[in-house]
């Protein structure tokens, strides 16, 4: 018997899931999304997806029941998830989350899962960095939690609405105080 739980599935987004989550995105990725690019939700997932260099889609598994396949799992599809690089930096990566309210109620299972998804991303990418919407506070403690440095406020997108960048990088920061 398999364990209930959350499901990813890597590189395997399909039309459905756009759908699926376009029609029941959480409140505040919506928000997000209007408040930064000013863009028709489903052509912002569809852009993010198609430049995306790894990416997935993570579901819910509702009971303890014989593994089905993935596609199966549609009424507890909780959030596509990638990174595509900057342009003309190859190796600094732009991470994107958009979920639906089923990302907000199983927060532990989540941090678990994207544990293994932010590693796979640092060993593609030497910095990660992106904004969130400042007043996304579930989105900022998570984005914490993960690890990422959080910056000060500041006025961003097409609305000119706070948001904060955040970012992780994996160079050593060196203490010019302490060098030979």
């Amino acid at each position: 018997m398999a364990r209930k739980g959350l499901v990813l599935a890597t590189n395997d987004i399909r039309e459905w899931h756009i759908t699926e989550l376009c029609r029941r995105m959480r409140r505040s990725d919506r928000e997000e999304v209007e408040a930064g690019c000013g863009l028709p939700i489903e052509q912002v997932v569809r852009y993010s997806i198609a430049t995306a260099t790894d990416g997935g889609v993570v579901f819910w598994k509702p009971s303890r029941a014989e593994v089905r396949p993935i596609w199966e799992y549609q009424a507890g599809l909780v959030c596509i998830f990638g990174v595509g690089p900057v342009a003309g930096e190859e190796r600094n990566g732009i991470p994107w989350l958009l979920g639906t309210e089923e990302l907000d109620r199983h927060p532990k299972q989540l941090l678990r899962s994207a544990g293994r998804v932010l590693k796979t991303m640092q060993r593609n990418y030497d910095r990660l960095h992106n904004y969130v919407h400042a007043k996304n506070d579930k989105s900022i403690r998570f984005l914490r939690h993960m690890g990422f440095a959080i910056g000060e406020p500041e006025r961003w997108g097409v609305t000119g609405e706070l948001f904060c960048e955040f970012s992780w990088s994996n160079k050593l920061c060196v203490n010019p105080s302490r060098s030979h």
